[in-house]
């Protein structure tokens, strides 16, 4: 059931539509033609209409323009084809994520492996893979800055810490928590 949900990967659907519409030289950032890109791809292959539960609300494309770019080489197959790639990135960015964090916490590896099957088992990681959501990706860029820039690599960890501007609105913020959190670093 969750697999056909009408809102599994809704957050996904607005960047593969993005993606889609850049990859045929549109401006995914201009609305009239993301609504009409997003129409085409989910409501009208189905004769879906408005009123009906499995109809796709108009999403707007926040992220910054690489996600789109970086969907774009996949454009040509299905969003249902993709999205359970994207689905499965995105949860082996927590997995990772989640072991650099508790490895830079000390965490013996029985243990860590025992939280990063947690932390991917946790409602707010189906929350965010069930609607495609990419805020795996900053968490993976935080946790390898934080990581990298304790093991004494803080270029590697600043060029890490440049997946959070996949998400601009996080983009200030979480390079100054890692640099308070690894001062000498900084």
């Amino acid at each position: 059931q969750l697999v056909n949900a009408p809102t599994a990967g809704q957050d996904f659907r607005a960047f593969f539509a993005a993606a889609t519409l850049a990859a045929h030289g549109g401006d995914p950032y201009d609305w009239t033609a993301l609504g009409h890109t997003e129409e085409a791809l989910y409501n009208s292959p189905g004769h879906i209409r408005v009123g009906d539960a499995a109809y796709y609300d108009f999403l707007p494309y926040p992220e910054g323009p690489w996600l789109a770019l970086a969907l774009e080489p996949l454009t040509g197959l299905s969003w249902r084809a993709v999205y359970p790639i994207f689905a499965a990135l995105m949860l082996l960015a927590i997995a990772a994520g989640s072991w650099l964090i508790l490895s830079r916490l000390g965490w013996p590896s029985t243990r860590r492996r025992i939280g990063v099957v947690v932390a991917t088992l946790s409602p707010i990681v189906f929350f965010n893979i069930f609607q495609g959501q990419v805020t795996a990706l900053v968490f993976l860029g935080f946790a390898a800055a934080w990581y990298l820039a304790w093991r004494g690599h803080p270029v590697a960890g600043g060029l890490a810490l440049t997946l959070v501007w996949i998400k601009p609105n996080l983009g200030v913020a979480l390079p100054l928590v890692v640099a308070l959190l690894e001062p000498a670093a900084a």
